[in-house]
């Protein structure tokens, strides 16, 4: 089979915006067409301008059964990672990294700073094992936005059902309270745009209810300002902080008069806020 790989350049076909094929295919929710670009040798961690790779179109656009093809093609790839069997039928230790790969990826924090180290203020995702010219790149695009966050925001159900539940090895499980450059978690945009149903499926998935972003701002501030009373309801009885304050000194009750919520404000007072 043809590869995708052009050979001059020992890379993949981009557009303008940095998308390969494969990229364009999860978009466009063409599992068969990903399928036999993966076949012929497409990266599903190639990444676009934005720093995403085809996992997060497919999230995004809510192609589940594409989202699926993908997570497989990278739990395989994992599984390359594997110690090598030796002749001795002992599995070998994984050969040393290439000679120059991006063995650390950093994902700026709030202030559009990179990590350097243990000491910086950024997040530092590692990729530790390694084998042959395998490299499992993190989930994360250069804002620190993983699928989970795409899908979640866009209320895309089955697949933030398919990221939360797994099960996946650890080099590719996206941690369900994982933050963006701005510390938004995905319970934080689906309770912003009042998915109830993913709301629901991220707190089964034990996530932070009481997680605050760089402003200080939870998801209940958002689902309550936006007038979701159910959902509010719902991340209450979860364990979220009604006196929680944002960086203005203001709670959730503060934010429900400003926007004028009356319903809101009447199940909060209800609850003693």
């Amino acid at each position: 089979m043809p590869s995708t790989v052009c050979p001059e350049t020992n890379t993949e076909p981009k557009d303008l915006n940095e998308d390969t094929p494969l990229h364009i295919a999860a978009a466009e929710g063409e599992d068969e067409m990903i399928t036999l670009l993966l076949e012929a040798g497409a990266s599903v961690d190639c990444r676009n301008a934005r720093g995403r790779v085809p996992l997060h179109a497919a999230a995004e656009k809510g192609y589940s059964t594409c989202l699926r093809i993908l997570l497989d093609k990278k739990i395989s790839d994992v599984k390359a990672l594997e110690p090598v069997e030796g002749e001795d039928g002992e599995g070998g230790a994984p050969p040393p990294p290439p000679a120059d790969p991006v063995a650390e990826e950093v994902i700026p924090d709030a202030d559009g700073e990179g990590a350097e180290g243990a000491e910086g203020d950024g997040e530092i995702f590692s990729q530790s094992r390694w084998r042959e010219d395998v490299v499992i790149a993190p989930t994360v695009d250069w804002e620190g936005t993983t699928p989970l966050h795409l899908a979640a925001r866009d209320g895309h159900i089955d697949c933030v059902k398919m990221l939360v539940d797994g099960p996946f090895p650890v080099e590719i499980k996206i941690p369900i309270d994982a933050p963006d450059m701005c510390k938004r978690t995905a319970l934080h945009l689906a309770a912003q745009n009042g998915h109830l149903e993913v709301v629901t499926a991220l707190l089964e998935g034990r996530a932070d209810p009481t997680a605050a972003d760089i402003e200080g701002v939870t998801p209940l501030h958002l689902a309550i300002a936006s007038g979701f009373v159910e959902l509010t309801e719902l991340l209450i009885a979860s364990g979220a902080d009604v006196k929680a304050m944002d960086v203005n000194g203001q709670d959730v009750l503060h934010w429900a008069a400003s926007e004028g919520v009356l319903d809101a404000v009447d199940s909060l007072l209800v609850k003693g806020s």
